[in-house]
């Protein structure tokens, strides 16, 4: 399987490739696992969050999670933010787990109108992750601007 083409972010001297995790299919649930699939990438229909739309979004229903195989992408960092989303007595956790099970990070408990919690997860070495919310009521985690980074930014060959 070939690797995504990243987007390129061009600045005055430097270039970084960059993946949005919204554009990038997440891996297949493993067989016999206790993996209950995935909530469905918000296609065409913007989020309206912090007052901008958000056009790149994963929602993340509770007991759901969301696979990612990284080792034909070369990213080192995951950055972005994470919204709860529901009614007024839900409160989520969001996850990011790397390979095998062990905890990469952990938003803590956020409720609907909570500030977004930002996501910065080094990846180094890291050939899958997965994207899990846990909680209680009827909510979700919403991934927005979620983005697989290298490390540093690569030198502009112009």
């Amino acid at each position: 399987a070939k690797a995504p083409k990243p987007g390129r972010l061009k600045g005055s001297r430097t270039e970084r490739r960059e993946w949005a995790l919204a554009l990038l299919p997440p891996a297949p649930p493993v067989p016999g696992s206790d993996e209950v699939g995935w909530s469905s990438t918000h296609e065409g229909v913007p989020l309206q969050l912090e007052g901008r739309d958000e056009h790149e979004t994963i929602r993340i229903d509770v007991g759901a999670l969301l696979r990612y195989d990284l080792s034909l992408l070369g990213a080192r960092r995951l950055s972005g933010r994470v919204y709860a989303m529901g009614d007024e007595s839900c409160v989520v956790v969001a996850t990011v787990r790397r390979s095998g099970g062990r905890p990469a990070w952990r938003s803590g408990e956020l409720s609907p109108g909570d500030a977004p919690a930002p996501v910065e997860v080094d990846l180094s070495g890291v050939g899958e992750i997965v994207l899990a919310t846990s909680g209680r009521g009827d909510c979700a985690t919403v991934w927005a601007r979620a983005r697989l980074l290298p490390s540093e930014p690569e030198e502009s060959e112009e």
